[in-house]
């Protein structure tokens, strides 16, 4: 069964499709590096020798695309002239570069050419048995083991985790919906909730909540009710929250919370150095990178430093004696920490021209979202609708253009805007 308008008998050849299911588990479960590039890379080439193989449009002329490749084509600009950085890069670093941001826009380009021509449901399957064993692996801390030509990492960081399990989430519910694994729904969905719980994350923790919420309705259709009336309690808590300093409820909530994540439990009670945003060091750096930016584009505005450029260009930092909780360290250290803000990143490597090229190609799937969300939520076949409007929001507060899984629920998303 596929989750798209088209028939079975359009979609990919299976040797295709085949190679699109491993590709979904190794996005899923990003263990496997070959040569220092994940393996998924060396999938989605064997993808385009497949297609060239069958005679397959790898990717479809169409106006639409112009805006990525003029995207494609300003990243590279900045990336190869780039001004004069902490520790160059040299030639072989900047090929490298480009050719990784041509893998990601080319990738987003084959997944709106062809959303209609996958085999979502199979493609879920393969997505969800990867994110199982990403959270195992997690919680195991299995190690690290190099081989000969790589590595496989089988103790991810948290971040790593939370933010595979963000953007892939929703996709897996294709396959629940359409399998055996229909009848154990609610406790697959308590796993992944709970393991965002104990990862001891926050914005994790509330975003696959919210993500819960919006597909709930579509998935258990004769529930609905009860999850809408579950969001408007939320937008209530989340009022309290924001402008009520000690709210005996909200105290409450984060006593049950603490035993599993401290953090997020202080977070609730705005208390401690995790919930008073004036004493959290992870929040204050946030916003010294974001001056960062702007000093940044200040001095190269239109194409910005460079991709990948961020955390190796020395700025003056001019804000960082305002910030008292992060003086322990000097401007040389800040100026090597990650921008923790997709937003404020792309702004400071890709210019102003960066930024704007990515607004215009997120804008169709943002205009489609908020009319969801105004009249009468989502159905089973936007998922990545709400893939991406988790990410939209999670860029906020962490660098993650720079990835494979971004790129294809970009992709993803623009297709079933666009109705390609």
């Amino acid at each position: 069964m596929n989750t798209t308008t088209t028939h079975r008998n359009s979609q990919h050849p299976k040797s295709i499709q085949k190679w699109l299911n491993w590709y979904a588990f190794f996005l899923a479960f990003p263990v496997v590096e070959v040569l220092g590039l994940s393996i998924t890379f060396y999938i989605f080439v064997f993808i385009f020798f497949l297609h060239n193989s069958y005679g397959i449009p790898f990717i479809h002329k169409n106006k639409s695309n112009v805006v990525f490749w003029l995207f494609l084509f300003a990243a590279v600009i900045s990336t190869i002239f780039h001004p004069p950085l902490i520790e160059p890069i040299g030639p072989f670093g900047s090929a490298r570069n480009v050719i990784q941001i041509a893998y990601w826009l080319v990738l987003a380009l084959y997944i709106k050419t062809n959303y209609r021509y996958i085999d979502w449901v199979q493609f879920s399957k393969y997505t969800f048995w990867g994110l199982v064993l990403l959270e195992i692996v997690f919680y195991a801390k299995l190690g690290r083991f190099s081989l000969i030509f790589g590595n496989i990492d089988l103790h991810p960081s948290r971040n790593s985790v939370v933010f595979n399990t963000l953007t892939f989430f929703p996709f897996i519910f294709w396959y629940l919906r359409n399998s055996i694994m229909k009848r154990i729904t609610w406790l697959i969905i308590i796993f992944f909730v709970a393991s965002m719980l104990f990862s001891n994350g926050r914005a994790g923790f509330v975003l696959i909540l919210v993500q819960t919420l919006l597909i709930g309705p579509a998935v258990f259709k004769s529930l609905s009710g009860l999850f809408r009336l579950s969001i408007v309690f939320s937008i209530f808590l989340v009022s309290m929250w924001f402008f009520l300093e000690d709210s005996p409820m909200m105290k409450d909530i984060a006593q049950v919370v603490e035993s599993v994540n401290p953090r997020a439990a202080e977070l609730i009670n705005k208390s401690g150095t995790s919930g008073d945003l004036s004493m959290d060091k992870s929040w204050l750096l946030r916003k010294l990178m974001v001056d960062k930016s702007i000093e940044i584009v200040n001095e190269n505005p239109f194409f910005g430093i460079g991709w990948f450029n961020f955390s190796n260009y020395g700025s003056d930092l001019n804000s960082l004696n305002q910030f008292e909780r992060l003086s322990g360290n000097s401007d040389q250290f800040y100026n090597t920490r990650s921008a923790h803000n997709s937003y404020a990143q792309l702004l400071a490597e890709g210019g102003i021209i960066g930024l704007l090229l990515l607004l215009i190609i997120l804008f169709p799937t943002v205009k489609i979202i908020i009319s969801k969300i105004l009249t009468g939520g989502f159905k089973l076949e936007h998922l990545p609708l709400i893939a991406m409007f988790t990410l939209i929001i999670y860029f906020y507060v962490i660098s993650s253009l720079t990835g494979a899984g971004t790129w294809l629920i970009i992709g993803a998303s623009y297709a079933f805007a666009n109705k390609h």
